[in-house]
């Protein structure tokens, strides 16, 4: 019961962000954005099986993952989610700023 308690206030974070993130996306868009990281998170994957099986859904895992195919083709998508991405996080981002790069060592950023 504790687990399932925990999953569903996750969820329920992960829809929180994930519409703030995906606002200005259609409706099917804004629920792939959802699912996905939700997904990722829970699988610890990228793989669109792993993340479609994390989801638990009665409809069959090919049907999900032909729908998240979809999703990813769909013009516009990533700069959506990009520029609302950038503009949450710009105003963050100051010269103390610590960044790191997938595998790379934290440095400043310089002006």
């Amino acid at each position: 019961m504790l687990t399932s308690k925990f999953a569903g206030k996750l969820r329920t974070k992960i829809n929180q962000f994930s519409g703030y993130e995906s606002s200005g996306l259609d409706k099917t868009a804004q629920r792939f954005v959802g699912e996905a990281i939700y997904g990722m998170l829970c699988s610890q994957s990228v793989l669109l099986t792993e993340i479609g099986r994390t989801l638990q859904s009665p409809v069959s895992l090919k049907k999900i993952e032909e729908r998240f195919c979809r999703q990813l083709q769909k013009p516009g998508l990533w700069d959506d989610i990009n520029s609302q991405v950038l503009a949450d996080a710009g105003p963050r981002i100051g010269p103390e700023t610590l960044m790191n790069y997938l595998g790379a060592e934290p440095h400043e950023v310089s002006n």
